[in-house]
């Protein structure tokens, strides 16, 4: 089987991607997945897509991505297109993609042959009521119970130009910051347009992946007298780390590349490529376990029940 995914919206993309190969796992228990992406061309995606409908390397059926098919040049394209140009396995699907937008100023041949032989979804950057409808469904996701003004929404859609990627990371900060409060287009624009909070919540996650816990609690007392700052600064350090593991699991899936891991979870390439060097030291336990810790700082401090000068040094001990 082959499908093209095509189209201005990488994040809603990759979701699509997602949702076919999961698909396809329930057809097929036991599949294994393999990820060739334009991005990391030297890393010899026209032998790796050789082993991987060869079976070579596979004895389960498998999920084949090609990723970014618009950055490969005409003579990959054309090696490529020699090795989808056959009967496939009937156990392998493989899934091209293309986001042509800000990337390539015209199609190569592998673009335009799999546009006659795959079967081809466009997935577009969405607009008007399709977008506002976007926006709510993604809070909802996130949480069903969060609430957001009109004109936040519209702030929210004018500010990240309808891409549903830096949508779905600027809701994620509100409502961990909000806390179950109305998110206003106050918030909308301090989230979006401040980056002084997202600096210090990396500071912090880069101190307790050091072991400086001195500088990590130093961090948080600068907010401890002001308890709006100081659960505003929680709120970013959980989706610090709710980014760190999104980038964990990508790697573990075979991604190397900041960018190539930042097209595929919607976040910016700069905010990746920080957290890579932190990454071979923060395992999806170690990231999990900090979360559910946080969560529970989060719940103590608001109820009274912790005190938050004794409740953040714990945290951070406990990290």
């Amino acid at each position: 089987m082959l499908r093209f995914l095509t189209g201005t919206d990488h994040y809603r993309i990759r979701l699509r991607e997602r949702a076919l190969a999961k698909d396809f796992s329930a057809a097929y228990p036991g599949t294994e997945e393999l990820i060739l992406d334009g991005r990391d061309a030297a890393l010899g995606i026209l032998s790796r897509l050789n082993e991987g409908l060869s079976g070579g390397l596979f004895a389960r059926p498998r999920v084949i991505a090609i990723r970014h098919v618009e950055l490969f040049d005409e003579e990959l394209s054309q090696g490529i297109i020699k090795e989808l140009d056959r009967t496939l396995p009937e156990d392998a699907l493989v899934i091209a993609s293309a986001e042509p937008a800000g990337r390539a100023k015209k199609g190569n041949a592998l673009q335009g042959w799999l546009t006659k032989e795959a079967e081809v979804e466009t997935v577009d950057i969405l607009a008007g009521r399709a977008l506002i409808q976007s926006i709510m469904d993604i809070l909802h996701g996130i949480d069903p119970a969060a609430t957001i003004e009109s004109r936040a929404i519209e702030s929210l859609a004018i500010r990240t130009a309808g891409a549903t990627g830096h949508i779905y990371h600027a809701l994620l900060k509100l409502v961990l910051i909000t806390k179950g409060k109305l998110i206003t287009d106050a918030d909308v624009r301090s989230i979006i347009d401040e980056q002084d909070g997202e600096s210090v919540s990396f500071a912090l996650l880069d101190a307790v992946v050091r072991g400086d816990r001195s500088r990590a609690i130093s961090l948080f007392r600068r907010e401890e007298t002001d308890t709006d700052a100081l659960f505003r600064l929680l709120g970013l350090f959980a989706w610090q780390i709710r980014q760190a593991i999104q980038v964990r699991d990508e790697y573990e899936r075979g991604m190397v590349s900041a960018d190539s891991i930042a097209a595929a979870i919607g976040a910016k390439p700069f905010s990746v490529k920080k957290l890579m060097p932190l990454i071979s030291k923060l395992p999806l336990s170690r990231l999990k376990h900090a979360l559910a810790a946080l969560s529970d700082l989060d719940c103590g401090m608001k109820t009274g029940q912790v005190r938050p000068g004794v409740g953040l040094d714990l945290f951070i001990w406990k990290f």
